[in-house]
């Protein structure tokens, strides 16, 4: 007995490391850094052979692009066209349980995933090793897809009880979810076509025991659904490429300066008939000859001006803007040490520094063109 149990251990833990009858669900676009477990289970079948398969899986999103889940497969197999060690028709119940690493990556709707597992080992005058790998595409969003993809396994236990399989699968799927920022109810149909050869061996050692053998090499079409549950953070991944993405800036807006009153005056008369150019207006405007104690009054006026601006044919009419002028003109007066100047030199393009303002209102004629402004 105690030469056996190594035998019995490494037969209890890799029993039915064997075709999977179909894929896990392909990951669907999820939330960065996302982790989640999932639970899925379905039912397949096809002539003289059904499957109940249970998926488990545990995974992390690392990065907007990239995925790694841990899975593991419970397999529970019904075969009845298999042959026994006298050649007549058998049938065979089996179970299985197989254990792999999937990473997938996303890059905008495509996700591509790669299924792997392999180990090896030996005790007690045995041994098994067992592998899988695959590889499966598809295309899709935050609650569907469509997938393709293909698989390859390969298993064998050596010892009295020795028992060997391989297949090679290729799977056609879709997958529609109601998803939640913590949960996910999806369903998984998939359509699995399958070249499987399964076949075991035991020598009879065991008191009363007799030689047997069991051998079912199958090819055939298998329709799988499946039903998945799934819990974590599953919100959608962000559209950013590799890497972290960038903190939004919290900077304040600019903020616009306002128009210059020399702006706002020579605006105002530029899109009037009978204005004059905008630039020949800013030229003299910017030479005028105030006082810096009175720049805040000589804007006012201007401001005044430009609200006021009127034509008479072809003859620009400035306001009266009394109040303006005056407060000018004492501010000039209390400055004696600097020259004022005129605030309204557009209206006749002298600008020749008198500090007295000009009485208005007054027509005065205006060129209507930057070339027949005066000097």
């Amino acid at each position: 007995m105690h030469r056996e149990l190594p035998q019995i251990v490494l037969a209890s833990l890799t029993c039915g490391c064997m075709a999977p009858h179909g894929m896990a669900p392909l990951p669907l676009a999820m939330g960065r850094e996302a982790a989640f477990g999932e639970l899925s289970g379905g039912y397949g079948v096809t002539s003289d052979r059904s499957a109940v398969r249970t998926d488990l899986g545990v995974g992390a999103h690392f990065a907007d692009w990239g995925a790694l889940e841990l899975r593991g497969q419970y397999l529970h197999l019904e075969e009845s066209n298999g042959v026994d060690e006298t050649g007549a028709s058998a049938s065979r119940s089996l179970d299985a349980f197989q254990p792999y690493f999937r990473p997938a990556f996303f890059a905008g709707p495509v996700t591509f995933a790669v299924p792997l597992s392999g180990f090896a080992m030996g005790a007690g005058g045995g041994g098994v090793m067992a592998g899988l790998i695959g590889a499966s595409a598809g295309f899709g969003g935050r609650d569907w897809n469509v997938f393709s993809g293909v698989q390859w396994q390969g298993s064998e236990l050596v010892s009295s009880n020795s028992w060997s399989s391989s297949a090679r699968e290729l799977c056609f799927g879709a997958r529609y979810a109601l998803v939640g920022d913590v949960w996910r109810i999806s369903l998984d149909p998939q359509i699995v076509l399958s070249s499987h050869r399964f076949e075991s061996h035991s020598d009879g050692d065991a008191p009363g025991a007799t030689p047997s053998s069991f051998v079912a090499d199958r090819r055939f079409v298998m329709g799988v659904m499946q039903l998945s549950v799934a819990f974590g953070d599953l919100r959608p991944r962000r559209a950013a490429g590799p890497g972290p993405s960038r903190p939004e800036s919290r900077r304040p807006p600019r903020r616009t300066p306002p128009p210059s009153a020399c702006s706002e005056l020579c605006d105002a008369q530029a899109r009037m008939a009978c204005g004059i150019a905008a630039g020949a207006c800013r030229r003299a405007c910017d030479a005028r000859r105030t006082p810096r104690a009175c720049a805040t009054t000589s804007d006012a006026l201007l401001r005044c001006e430009a609200a006021g601006l009127r034509c008479d044919g072809t003859l620009l009419v400035f306001p009266p803007c009394a109040r303006e002028r005056d407060a000018l003109a004492a501010c000039a007066a209390a400055s004696p040490e600097e020259p004022a100047s005129p605030q309204n030199c557009s209206s006749s393009g002298d600008c020749d520094g008198s500090p007295e303002p000009r009485p208005a209102p007054r027509r005065l004629d205006q060129p209507k063109t930057l070339e027949e402004a005066p000097e």
